[in-house]
């Protein structure tokens, strides 16, 4: 191999190192910025629910949670509840970021308590 040989193969070898480095950079930051683009998004979907009352012993708002009217039959509230309880059941979003796990957690939980307060109070079970 001659000298110039030699300097082709480091100086080829330099500008795979540098575009290699800078691919690796720029996925870097791009999933760096998707990762706190969804912990902002989880930590603002927390605050308004944390801004909302949690009062589930309160009679007025287990038919907020819920999504139905307070005077809803008890076909209405199980559609309601199973219609809610399918979109924040923590099984569904278990492979995203835990605290989308940690917000369907608490979602589910306070689904649970209205349906059970509705239950109760409606129902007497």
């Amino acid at each position: 191999m001659t000298s110039k040989e030699i300097w082709i193969v480091i100086i080829l070898g330099l500008v795979g190192y540098w575009g290699t480095s800078a691919l690796i950079n720029f996925f870097k930051r791009e999933s760096d910025w998707t990762a706190s683009q969804q912990k902002n998004a989880a930590n603002q979907e927390e605050s308004t629910y944390e801004s909302k009352p949690k009062n589930t012993n309160s009679t007025q708002s287990w038919f907020e949670i819920l999504g139905v009217d307070s005077t809803a039959s008890l076909e209405e509230i199980k559609i309601a509840y199973k219609k809610k309880i399918s979109m924040y059941h923590p099984e569904k979003v278990s492979s995203m970021a835990p605290e989308f796990n940690e917000i369907a957690q608490k979602k589910s939980m306070e689904i649970n308590a209205a349906y059970d307060e509705a239950m109760r109070l409606k129902y007497g079970s």
